[in-house]
């Protein structure tokens, strides 16, 4: 009974626990929990009503880095392409603390809420960076085991020799996990599609090269310098 009460009652104790007593005396567990579950609440709420007139899986981005990067990044590309096509799109990023839509059909949420996210009861696709994991490779596994009906989009963007040996084997465990799942797999340089050919099913893997786009680099009025002509 005092357990159904704390539960279905969480926001009103948030609520009083921060008029009467200090939110600094509140124990660091008790605040975290409070906030999750406020905010959980709060998402699960607010994607229903995005999701439930799409047809489509849902894609959601599973990795660190933030969509406020200063540079745009691959996962900007492939995803914006994605949500052209009428795919919503959900990306975990620490600056947020609410449910953020940042562009058509696509929205970052809290990374406090992956657990919820995984859990919609919505056809999923996760798309993963080879590279960019959530803390260790087996919490990141534990991630996707999660999922039911688990499809995942691998982008193996980078050369992993070009990283530190603890990053390696990290990422050789992701990839020993994901070719045993439903996987598309994207290289983005001859070198790595060779690579990934030897281990994973070629029907399955897709040469996605890395290519600028110029749009992305205009923040002023400017002419492009002679020399670059050739290129762009």
């Amino acid at each position: 009974m005092v357990k159904y009460f704390f539960c279905s009652n969480a926001k009103l104790i948030a609520n009083l626990a921060t008029v009467f007593i200090p939110f600094k005396y509140i124990r660091k567990s008790v605040r975290k929990k409070l906030f999750k579950k406020l905010i959980n609440n709060e998402l699960i709420k607010n994607i229903n009503k995005i999701i439930q007139n799409n047809k489509n899986p849902i894609i959601i981005y599973l990795g660190l880095l933030s969509y406020f990067d200063p540079m745009t990044q691959r996962p900007h590309h492939i995803f914006r392409k994605l949500a052209d096509k009428g795919f919503i799109i959900f990306w975990p990023d620490y600056k947020v603390l609410k449910l953020t839509k940042v562009a058509d059909n696509i929205y970052i949420f809290p990374v406090v809420c992956i657990d919820t996210m995984l859990n919609i009861e919505k056809d999923k696709i996760i798309y993963i960076v080879a590279h960019y994991y959530l803390e260790s490779a087996q919490y990141f596994i534990s991630l996707l085991k999660q999922v039911r009906k688990l499809k995942i989009i691998y982008d193996y963007i980078d050369d992993l020799s070009l990283f530190g040996k603890s990053t390696q084997k990290q990422c050789q465990k992701v990839l020993s996990f994901v070719k045993n799942a439903n996987a598309l797999f994207l290289a983005s340089a001859d070198k790595l599609y060779d690579e990934l050919a030897r281990i994973v099913p070629k029907d399955s893997l897709l040469s996605s090269k890395n290519a600028v786009n110029i749009e992305d680099f205009h923040r002023k009025q400017y002419t492009l310098p002679i020399k670059l002509n050739p290129i762009v």
